[in-house]
Parts: C-alpha cells; structure tokens; sequence
C-alpha cells in the first residue's frame, strides 16, 4: 500500500519543474500518467497511487510543467520500456504527452 506519507517523501526529493520518482517497482524508460494533476492533495494521490497499483506493477509520482501552456502537473504514472505500450496506455488515459527518461525529452501525443 502507497501512503501519503511514501508522497511527501518523495515530493521532498523532487524537482518540481520535471521529476520522476518511483513509489512502487521499478522505473522504466516511458513514463505515463493516468491523471491530469494541477492541484491535488496529499491524501487524493494516494488515493490515485493505490488504485492504479492495483493494475500496473510500476507506479510513480510524476512532476512536469507543460510547455505550450505552463501548467505545472503532479501525477500518478507509470513507465514502460516499450515505446508502443507506453503510447497506447498514453492515449487510453487522455494524455497529452509521455517522458522519455533515455533522452530526457517530452513526447507529444
């Protein structure tokens, strides 16, 4: 089980214009985000981390501004090293965009 307090260990560490931190398993190359996150509590990602970690062995908290309207998000996702996998799972949560941690870019949907 993610709590809140695993979140606000790692929203401690992060970076808070792009950051990646694993709450649970390992990170994959693909980061994906299930959520669209511009303020939310504590306690809503745990929520939010818990729910998907029922479905995906990889779950992080993911922070990243958007660069065409600067709107900074902190998200649930997850990663995938399968570029394929991580657009389609992309597309099914209505995401605007996916990390690639290799060469540290923004991939646009």
């Amino acid at each position: 089980m993610i709590t809140q307090e695993k979140i606000i260990e790692a929203l401690k560490v992060a970076d808070f214009s792009w950051f990646t931190t694993p709450l649970v398993g390992e990170l994959s190359r693909y980061v994906v985000a299930f959520t669209h996150n511009e303020n939310v509590s504590h306690s809503k990602l745990e929520e939010q981390a818990n729910l998907y970690a029922k479905q995906f062995e990889n779950i992080n908290i993911w922070g990243w501004e958007d660069i065409k309207t600067w709107i900074t998000y902190i998200d649930i996702s997850t990663s995938f090293d399968n570029l394929d996998i991580a657009l389609s799972i992309a597309k099914q949560y209505n995401q605007i965009a996916i990390w690639d941690n290799l060469e540290f870019k923004e991939i646009r949907l």
